[in-house]
């Protein structure tokens, strides 16, 4: 009986990790700013969850992008990180020449001490959840347009921000 149990718990997670149903996640911490990349190692198609510690820039974001647009990464926790400046940076997730196509990160964890989001920083994804800190002071033009499938009922913006600029939220 117990054999019966144990083949079928290896099948089980045979067909989940073949059928794709199979959840990849990893923690990282970056040694340095602009180093993500080399930390994800060769599995960074395949994570579709991870959690970032340490200091990271523009660049890490770039390779988060690519983590998305050519992997299968969809949730993407920031909350252990500290982001240059304090600033998600423009463009962060979104490049403006795919416009056809929406960035699967689904769900954005920032952390405590994000003072600004950048302008298109999180533009054209497939975005559901993200978590305002309390610490965030500004958002810029086009922070989050076409995020389409934003779950915000109600939407909760910190006591800090003063204005929503030009197409913040369009087409959400």
């Amino acid at each position: 009986m117990k054999t019966y149990k144990y083949l079928f718990g290896l099948l089980f997670l045979f067909l989940m990790h073949f059928s794709g149903l199979a959840q990849s996640y990893k923690v990282v911490t970056v040694p340095a700013p602009g180093e993500l990349e080399k930390s994800l190692g060769d599995d960074w198609d395949k994570i579709d969850s991870v959690v970032v510690k340490g200091t990271i820039n523009k660049v890490d974001f770039q390779t988060l992008y690519s983590c998305s647009h050519l992997g299968k990464l969809t949730v993407l926790n920031l909350e252990g990180a500290t982001i240059e400046g304090n600033r998600i940076p423009d463009y962060a997730l979104f490049y403006p020449n795919i416009t056809d196509d929406y960035l699967n990160i689904q769900r954005i964890i920032l952390p405590d001490n994000i003072a600004e989001i950048g302008e298109w920083a999180f533009s054209n994804m497939r975005l559901k959840k993200i978590n305002f800190p309390a610490s965030l002071k500004k958002f810029s033009a086009g922070s989050f347009c076409g995020c389409h499938w934003m779950e915000v009922d109600p939407l909760v913006i910190p006591e800090g921000i003063t204005e929503i600029p030009w197409e913040c939220f369009a087409h959400c």
